[in-house]
């Protein structure tokens, strides 16, 4: 017996926390709060993730922001630059002419925020008077007439905008206008002066300001030099500077545009210099619609040097672009994850009080089966088969519900006594019969028959026969199942076995089935056909027969090839590869035959493997016959006396013979794309359009046999670099294109040769007077068309037949080609230097403004001839006559411009030698003695 304590401690009830805890219902909030947890720090990383991307885009747009700017300044840059570029090129500008060059530019369409380009020019204060009125007297215009330098005052230094373009609207009120005057644009103007470059200014108001829209400015300084002067030093640049080439901005026009289709989404604000403050601000972009730097979610400051100076760019986001904050994704996983949460809680729930209370329920059902014949009825009625009770007459006595369901009948009640044969199809009745007599001799039986009525269906039935108290069968006990479907299946299945074995009887390839072990399961009907009329009574079509076997015991001619397809074969059973494939001679006494077997497993999984046997004769006589014409083609190729060279559409070189290897120096390892190998020697744009035309997509598409290219002279880069010349000629084979080049290089070296000798002076290189005669011709002839002059000059050498005389020919012919290099370095290209005779040259300059430019080039030519000449080891000197005549002036045809620039130039020889004439009317005519 327990003692009292231990009874006291079996029934002393438990804390009610213990309790809880082992029925486990804190289990559902356990998993709420976890889940929920992981949901939040889910939600967090994907809010995070789309800031950190929307933070990257925008911090790729300020840097996109930052070299758009400066990329817009640089461009302004060049367009100082090339007005710097004029200004060096020409001894004087003049209105006309910078207009006619700025209006070029185009910068209203090209260039926003820049007003215009302008020069300002230094004034000595003892000079002002006369460039005033020089500047008044240029135009009848008004604002000519009141032209003046602003603002008064004495100064030790003026400077006036007397050029800007466009000259017109607010651009007229910096007419005059001394920049150097205000320290703000002086700093910069002498910044530019100093260093030679351009230099932009700080925060100004422009002179062209009206009342209307005033905006901060700036300007941007190039620095003009004297023509010809030094500026290598500090000291230079301010001793020659002559003026600036200048372009004034305002920083709304300059910004407008800058941020381009998506300009809403960035918020500027721009200060001068790196203090950001109201006195510095030039430009900002913010308002009520954008947002300000205060309150945007994102802010970048960046420096920005341009032209010697530092602006500070602050850019912020703006609402427009916060907007694209993608809450979706985070919000997606929030709901998501308290969605699953509450349903992982729920099936929690579910879990640990639908285990109490399947619990509870197995525990009662337990008793109910042993206790009641009421639960016995429960699983039967819980059965998803039919089960029925028959007695020793063979009638029903009872039936479950889904017994009732299967076979159609609403009531139990209406079956009882109903024969069980009834039910049965006539053509099974009499054998269903028989086996309910043998499970009512206590035999239980299986079978399967089709019921009775007008749509019959497929049952399966099992029979058991219960005994009563004396041994004897009181009644038997049925399960039966419905199993239509499945017969179904199975005439589904039957049918396409049968389906697949007809169509592959009907292939023309002899298809075989071996298992594992190699023994054939199934042949086709092309298969038989082929062994019984080749090999008659072998056993090699037979079911049954091992084919490995067979293969293995082969004997004569083609043993070897029986050999390889067994270890084949064993190989793809054995899983080492997936397929095996081998070609064999299969000759006959009538021809000579050729198969191709092929070796595959029904698929990854199967152990059968297929056999496929294709007839290839054809094909293999296919092939030889090609070979032989590859054969009897490689030997004309080889033999030929021309390079040939296969290439497809695409122009990628595919066969070269040996000519084209002696002629070009390319193997067919090394030979490059046919396009790119050519063309490169030969850069003329309509050449290579009629070249890159024969691979086009177009001409490939239209592409017959027998199409011909027309023949065309092509330069080539052999492989040691050299350049030779050939002929191009070829035609379509299918899709690849025959070319073959025929080496015409001492040809044209030949017709180069006795071209130049036509028209070059062969001891210095210079055109010859045939050449000379045809470029004035052309030059009158555009000088008559654009209605400008040009300028002829005669030259002969002072002293050059003593030096001759005196140290032979060989020091005269250097002497002469040193002078003719000395003259190229005085002119410009698109002049024509010229030897007429022996110590006689002659100058076309085609272009030139005025008499007084070729002067200029007469007084370089002067000056540079008088330099002393080093000539193998001599120190030689000699002079020059030049004389000038210009066209139209002098002569308006070639035979008089021509003899008054020859009279000029004897002018000049009359006059004491070394000196420059320019033809006059009044000159004598001079003959030769």
């Amino acid at each position: 017996m327990r003692s009292a304590s231990e009874n006291h401690k079996k029934s002393a009830p438990q804390h009610p926390l213990m309790n809880w805890l082992k029925s486990g219902r804190f289990l559902p909030w356990m998993v709420l709060a976890v889940s929920l947890s992981v949901t939040y720090h889910l939600y967090e990383n994907a809010r995070l993730e789309t800031l950190q991307r929307l933070q990257d885009d925008f911090d790729f747009r300020v840097r996109e922001a930052g070299e758009r700017i400066v990329h817009r300044m640089q461009s302004y840059e060049q367009v100082l630059h090339g007005a710097q570029g004029m200004f060096a090129a020409s001894s004087e500008v003049k209105r006309d002419e910078f207009r006619a060059y700025i209006s070029l530019q185009k910068l209203e369409d090209h260039f926003p925020g820049i007003q215009g380009v302008g020069f300002s020019l230094i004034v000595p204060p003892a000079q002002t008077n006369r460039h005033i009125a020089a500047v008044r007297r240029e135009s009848s215009q008004p604002i000519f007439g009141e032209y003046t330098i602003r603002p008064a005052g004495e100064r030790d230094i003026y400077t006036s905008i007397i050029y800007l373009e466009p000259f017109r609207d607010r651009n007229l009120r910096a007419f005059g206008y001394d920049m150097y005057s205000e320290p703000v644009r002086r700093a910069a103007m002498e910044r530019a002066r100093d260093n030679s470059e351009a230099s932009i200014s700080g925060r100004v108001q422009l002179v062209q300001e009206t009342e209307q829209d005033v905006q901060s400015g700036f300007l941007m300084y190039m620095p003009v030099y004297k023509n010809g002067k030094p500026y290598g030093t500090v000291a230079e640049r301010r001793a020659n500077i002559v003026g600036w080439v200048y372009a004034p901005f305002r920083m709304k026009d300059l910004m407008h545009g800058i941020n381009g289709e998506r300009a809403a989404d960035l918020g500027y604000a721009i200060h001068d210099g790196k203090e950001m403050t109201g006195k510095t601000l030039m430009y900002t972009s913010s308002d009520t619609l954008r947002g300000t730097p205060g309150n945007a979610r994102f802010l970048r400051t960046r420096h920005l040097e341009i032209g010697g100076h530092v602006w500070t760019v602050q850019i912020h986001s703006t609402p427009a672009f916060e907007t694209r904050i993608d809450t979706r994704k985070a919000s997606l996983v929030a709901w998501g994850g308290i969605a699953a949460s509450l349903m992982l809680a729920l099936l929690a729930w579910l879990l640990v009080s639908g285990r109490a209370r399947a619990l509870d329920t197995a525990k009662k059902m337990n008793s109910e089966l042993i206790e009641s014949e009421a639960r016995y009825r429960l699983l039967v009625e819980l059965s998803p088969f039919c089960i029925h009770e028959i007695d020793r007459q063979g009638r029903f006595q009872s039936m479950n519900r889904a017994g009732l369901d299967m076979m159609g009948w609403e009531d139990a009640a209406k079956i009882r006594g109903l024969p069980y044969l009834s039910t049965v199809g006539a053509k099974d009745a009499e054998r269903i019969g028989a086996e309910l007599q043998d499970a009512l001799k206590g035999i239980t039986r299986h079978f399967e028959f089709t019921s009775s009525g007008d749509a019959p269906r497929h049952f399966k039935s099992c029979f058991v026969p219960l005994m009563d108290d004396s041994g004897s069968v009181s009644k038997l006990m049925g399960i039966t199942e419905d199993i239509t479907e499945r017969k179904r299946m199975e005439q589904a299945l039957f049918d396409s076995k049968d389906f697949a074995f007809s169509t592959i009887d009907a292939l023309n390839a002899h298809i075989c089935v071996l298992d594992e072990a190699g023994t054939i399961l199934a042949v086709n009907q092309a298969w038989r056909d082929f062994h019984q009329a080749n090999f008659p009574g072998h056993t090699i079509q037979d079911i049954g027969i091992n084919y490995l076997s067979v293969c293995d015991a082969s004997s004569g001619p083609y043993a070897e090839e029986a050999s390889l397809m067994a270890d084949g074969i064993r190989s793809v059973l054995a899983g080492e590869r997936d397929i095996y494939s081998i070609e064999y001679p299969c000759h006959s006494p009538d021809e000579d035959r050729w198969f191709n077997a092929l070796v595959t497993r029904f698929h990854s999984d199967s152990r059968h493997v297929v056999i496929a046997h294709e007839n290839i004769t054809e094909r293999k006589r296919a092939e030889a016959a090609l070979r032989e014409s590859q054969a009897k083609l490689q030997a004309i190729l080889d033999s030929s006396a021309v390079g040939i060279a296969w290439a497809d559409p695409r122009g990628v070189i595919e066969y070269i013979n040996p000519m084209f290897t002696t002629l070009f120096g390319y193997t067919s390892a090394d030979v490059p794309n046919i396009e790119q190998w050519y063309l490169c020697a030969y850069p003329d744009p309509v050449y290579r359009k009629r070249i890159t035309s024969i691979w086009s997509a177009e001409a490939s598409r239209s592409l017959t046999d027998g199409t011909a290219i027309e023949p065309m002279e092509i330069s080539v880069t052999c492989k040691d670099g050299s350049v030779k010349h050939a002929i191009l000629m070829g035609s379509w084979a299918g899709t690849r294109l025959l070319a073959n080049f025929s080496d015409i290089t001492e040809r044209k070296l030949m017709e180069e040769q006795v071209k130049r000798m036509a028209q070059y002076d062969p001891l210095t290189g210079l055109p010859n007077r045939a050449l000379f005669s045809d470029r004035l011709q052309q030059a009158i002839t555009a000088a008559n068309r654009d209605k400008h002059p040009l300028a002829l000059m005669f030259i002969d050498l002072d002293k050059f037949k003593p030096v001759n005389d005196s140290y032979g020919h060989q020091i005269g012919d250097l002497l002469l080609k040193d002078v003719a290099t000395r003259m190229l370095d005085c002119v410009r290209e698109s002049d024509t230097v010229a030897r007429i005779g022996g110590d006689e040259f002659v100058i076309v300059l085609p272009i030139i403004e005025t008499a007084q430019d070729a002067m200029v080039v007469a007084e370089k030519i002067l000056q540079s001839l008088n330099r002393p000449f080093d000539l193998a080891g001599l120190h030689l000197g000699i002079s020059s006559s030049i004389g000038i005549a210009i066209y139209p002036e002098h002569g308006n045809h070639e035979t008089k411009l021509v003899k008054n620039g020859d009279t000029a130039m004897y002018q000049a020889k009359q006059s004491g030698r070394n000196n420059i004439q320019l033809y006059r009317d009044d000159m004598p005519e001079y003959t030769e003695n």
